[in-house]
């Protein structure tokens, strides 16, 4: 069914401009809406684009913070285990000097005064004091 069917000349000329200034309306009507959305898009694509460099940046400090925190953690780790060298070392040098305090206590046991007195001299000797102590008699 043709719409132009029944229309005078002038009825239709009427109606093609209608029709005409209705397109170029849509037209403007398109360019400003499609103005303001892509505005706003770019708008939102910007805030978007700012939340994403941030991100960015704070997943970037993350990473050197862990990096850091890993390689201070490495250094707690060795520092650990000297402290435990050094531990398992006293404690055989304590294993060591608690043999000879028994040795020294089973030879004591024997011959406690001849020892003593073997060891006073060795001490005095040590710390430069005569046989006497130091007392100075004769």
């Amino acid at each position: 069914m043709d719409r132009d069917a029944g229309l005078s000349e002038d009825e239709r000329r009427r109606y093609e401009l209608a029709i005409e200034e209705l397109e170029q309306a849509n037209r403007r009507l398109a360019r400003d809406w499609l103005g303001r959305s892509d505005a706003a898009a770019a708008a939102v694509l910007g805030r978007l684009s700012k939340r994403v460099e941030e991100a960015e940046a704070r997943a970037a400090a993350a990473d050197l913070n862990a990096a850091q925190h890993e390689q201070r953690a490495q250094s707690v780790l060795t520092r650990v285990d000297e402290l435990t060298r050094e531990c398992l070392a006293i404690g055989d040098e304590r294993g060591a000097a608690q043999q000879e305090a028994v040795e020294l206590r089973r030879i004591l046991a024997r011959r406690p005064v001849r020892v003593a007195i073997r060891l006073t001299a060795v001490a005095n000797a040590l710390l430069g004091r005569g046989r006497d102590g130091g007392t100075g008699a004769p």
